[in-house]
C-alpha cells in the first residue's frame, strides 16, 4: 500500500468519529463497567469517611487510586476514534500520564507502609511526605510527554476511504519507539514490583500493603501480556493490545485492592454494629423528662437495699460476731441404749 503523509490541521470535532471495530466494542465496555464500579466504591468510601466511620485512618489515598482508575479507562477514549492530528498526540500522552499516576500513587504509598514499623518514621505514616512523592513522580511523566508532544508532534497518513465518503488515517510511529516512549513506567513498576514484598505483613488500612503486592503481581503479568503481543502480532492490532493493557491494568486494581477492601470495611462496620449497641435517644422534652425522672426513681428505688447490703446500718448496734458451738447442732438428740455413738 503507498500511504503519504498529510500535514493537515483538522477541526477536532469534524473528525470525531468513533470506530467499528469489535475490539473498541470490547474495550468500551470494559471501561464503562469499571468506571461505573469505580465511582460506586468512591462514593462508598467517601460516606463512610464523612461519617467517620473509617476506623484506619484517612481514605485520602485511596479515593486517589480510584481516580487513577477512572483515567485509566478514560485514557481508552482516544483510541476509540478514528485518527487525526489530536487524537494521535493524545493517544501516547493520555496512557503514559494515566499510568503514571496509578504507579505514584501506588508506589508512595507502598514506601510509607513498608517503613512504617522501622525506627526512622516511628510508625506514622506521613500524608505529607506521600503526596510530594506523589507530586514528583508523577512531574516527571507530565514532562516527558509534554517534551515529546513538542518535539515530535504526531502525523498521520491515509489508510483507507469508508464507503460513506471521505477518508480515514492512521497514526504514525513505530511500535518500538512506542514501547521505549513507556521507559519511565516500566522503571515505576519495577520500583513497586520490589517495594511490594516489604508491604505484605502490614496490617495498616485494612491490610491495604497485602492487597498491593497482589494488584502488583496482576499489573506486572498484565503489563507482560500487552507488550508481547504488541510487539507480535501484526500492527493493525497494536491498538488494541494497548486498550487491553489499560482495561486490565485498572481492572486489576479494583479486584485486588477495593474490592477486598470494601468487604472488609462492610464486615468491620457489622462487628461493630453487633458489639457496640446504639442508647436511645429522647424525641421531645417530654420524654427527656420522663428518662430522667425514671433513672432518679431507679436510683432512689434500689438505695436502700444497695446501702443495706453493702454498709452497717448507723441505727443498729454493733455486737462482737457470733461463734456458732459444733455440737450444738446434736444437743437435741437424746441417747439411746440400743446405740453406740461417739463424738
Amino acid at each position: 500500500m503507498n500511504c503519504r503523509c498529510l500535514n493537515v490541521r483538522f477541526s477536532f470535532l469534524a473528525d470525531l468519529r468513533w470506530r467499528s471495530e469489535a475490539w473498541v466494542t470490547i474495550c468500551a465496555t470494559m471501561a464503562i463497567i469499571g468506571f461505573l464500579l469505580a465511582i460506586a466504591i468512591m462514593v462508598f468510601i467517601s460516606v463512610r469517611s464523612c461519617r467517620g466511620k473509617a476506623s484506619e485512618g484517612s481514605q485520602a489515598f485511596s479515593l486517589l487510586l480510584l481516580l487513577s482508575c477512572i483515567f485509566l479507562y478514560a485514557a481508552i477514549l482516544p483510541y476509540s476514534f478514528e485518527a487525526s492530528s489530536l487524537i494521535c498526540a493524545l493517544r501516547p500522552f493520555a496512557t503514559s500520564l494515566s499510568y503514571a499516576i496509578m504507579l505514584a500513587i501506588l508506589l508512595a504509598r507502598s514506601l510509607m507502609l513498608a517503613t512504617a514499623d522501622s525506627e526512622g518514621l516511628v510508625g506514622h505514616v506521613s500524608g505529607l511526605v506521600q503526596t510530594a512523592l506523589l507530586f514528583f513522580m508523577v512531574s516527571v511523566q507530565a514532562g516527558l510527554g509534554v517534551q515529546q508532544w513538542v518535539m515530535t508532534p504526531p502525523q498521520t497518513f491515509l489508510t483507507k476511504t469508508p464507503p460513506e465518503g471521505g477518508v480515514l488515517y492512521s497514526c504514525s510511529g513505530e511500535r518500538l519507539y512506542f514501547l521505549i516512549a513507556q521507559g519511565y513506567i516500566m522503571f515505576l513498576l519495577m520500583l513497586q514490583l520490589f517495594v511490594s514484598p516489604f508491604t505484605v505483613r502490614s496490617r495498616r488500612n485494612y491490610h491495604e500493603g497485602l492487597l498491593f503486592f497482589i494488584a502488583t503481581l496482576l499489573i506486572t503479568g498484565v503489563w507482560v501480556s500487552w507488550a508481547t503481543l504488541f510487539m507480535i502480532l501484526p500492527p493493525v492490532w497494536g491498538e488494541a493490545c494497548v486498550c487491553l493493557g489499560l482495561a486490565g491494568t485498572a481492572t486489576c486494581v479494583l479486584v485486588a485492592i477495593f474490592v477486598p477492601k470494601t468487604y472488609l470495611m462492610v464486615r468491620a462496620s457489622a462487628r461493630e454494629s453487633v458489639h457496640i449497641r446504639p442508647l436511645s435517644r429522647p424525641q421531645s422534652s417530654h420524654d427527656l423528662v420522663r428518662a430522667s425522672s425514671l433513672a432518679l426513681y431507679d436510683s432512689i428505688g434500689h438505695l436502700p437495699e444497695m446501702v443495706h447490703a453493702y454498709s452497717p446500718d448507723p441505727t443498729v448496734g454493733h455486737f462482737p460476731p457470733y461463734k456458732e458451738n459444733p455440737y450444738e447442732a446434736y444437743s437435741h438428740y437424746q441417747a439411746s441404749p440400743h446405740k453406740v455413738t461417739q463424738f
